[in-house]
């Protein structure tokens, strides 16, 4: 008997060594955003999805149905941008999950007497997808919408910089993706919006704070937190590349550094400490996992490499990327995000910025990783050997 349990002990340890082995080999594959990467994580959310993933996400997160469609048929734009060869079944990807935000199920969570209505959570994501559309097939069916949804919100914004996107409730986040559609239309279409785009962009200059925008507006001002911003920063860059590289270089400095060797996004700045929320998940040593994961997206759009590299080992290995999903597929909102994140690139074509960035990590910074699981493992091994 005191032999069988040995023996269980042995090939317990030997399978959790396995994994942990697997887990610190991940922190040297640079992920890749090719469809032969890509494809397999959109086929398992697209699973999910007709399973019901969109309608569990909601009942944890306020727009857990939304983020799940919209991010998924924007991640098939992207890799159809990127990858021309596969347009036809990302416009057919795309369409279904644009069908799915214009259902009564996709508007249920946003109150249709805002302006523009349904708010502009609802119309600027939600336009922004039906833009990417429309850069795959211009002269699609979309384009009607498209128009009117435009026009709204160049009425809007000639109100205020900083739109609601529930009644009483505004975040700089969705009036970015708002506009980042109007600079959508200009690049696809004859341009209408200049001059709105023009007057945003200076409205938001008067309502920075220490040189980036506000994570929440309504109903109070909140500072600048990273969830918000790797959002921001990567509609920012479709709008005005030259506005996005000025914060994203001060975004990188406050927000981007490293605890016990390892990369990642911190909530709040460099000096600074509060807690977590829905949006940003808990967080660990300042970082969170939401920051982290979908900061990615920036980098890849800024050229910064030396980000995009490490920020992608790190989720594809605390992620446990497998088989076509993060997180063993528990939370398919975290699918969306963090691929979309990966296959990130400009819908208006604007290239990155010819900037040199330095590198965030030493050359042994994975060791630190690598000692916190080695030690004890090789005290239990040695246990083991020595009760044998």
């Amino acid at each position: 008997m005191k032999r069988a349990l040995w023996w269980a002990g042995v090939l317990l340890l030997a399978l959790v060594s396995l994994t942990v082995l697997a887990l610190n080999l991940k922190l040297y594959h640079q992920p890749g955003a090719s469809p032969e990467a890509i494809v397999p994580y959109l086929d398992h959310q697209r699973s999910q999805l007709e399973a019901g993933a969109g309608q569990r996400m909601q009942q944890l997160f306020p727009e857990g149905y939304f983020f799940c469609y919209c991010l998924y048929g924007a991640s098939w734009i992207d890799l159809a941008v990127a990858h021309p060869e596969v347009r036809g079944r990302a416009l057919t990807e795309a369409r279904w999950a644009l069908a799915a935000l214009e259902s009564d199920q996709g508007r249920q969570a946003f109150a249709a007497e805002q302006s523009p209505p349904y708010g502009v959570f609802y119309v600027g994501w939600s336009n922004w997808l039906r833009g990417g559309i429309l850069k795959l097939d211009p002269a699609g069916p979309e384009r009607a919408q498209f128009e009117a949804d435009c026009q709204a919100l160049a009425e809007a914004f000639a109100a205020t910089p900083f739109l609601e996107a529930y009644p009483g409730q505004a975040w700089p986040c969705d009036s970015t993706v708002g506009v980042a559609s109007l600079a959508l239309h200009d690049h696809l279409y004859e341009p209408r919006y200049q001059a709105t785009i023009a007057a945003w962009l200076e409205a938001i200059d008067e309502h920075t704070v220490d040189g980036l925008l506000p994570h929440q507006v309504k109903p109070a001002v909140v500072p600048p937190r990273g969830t918000s911003q790797v959002m921001i920063l990567r509609f920012l860059h479709d709008i005005d590349p030259e506005v996005g590289l000025r914060h994203y270089r001060l975004f990188r400095q406050r927000y981007v550094t490293t605890r016990l060797g390892l990369p990642g996004v911190r909530e709040y700045p460099l000096g600074q400490r509060g807690w977590g929320d829905v949006d940003s998940g808990p967080l660990v040593f300042g970082f969170s996992f939401s920051s982290t994961g979908v900061g990615q997206g920036p980098a890849r759009l800024y050229g910064d490499r030396p980000v995009e590299g490490c920020l992608g080992q790190l989720i594809d290995t605390f992620g446990v990327a497998w088989r076509g999903r993060f997180l063993l597929g528990a939370v398919p909102v975290a699918d969306a995000l963090l691929i979309w994140s990966r296959t990130a690139v400009s819908w208006t074509d604007q290239p990155p910025p010819s900037e040199n960035w330095s590198q965030v990590v030493g050359p042994l910074w994975r060791w630190g990783f690598h000692l916190f699981w080695l030690i004890p493992l090789a005290a239990f091994w040695w246990l083991v050997w020595r009760y044998r």
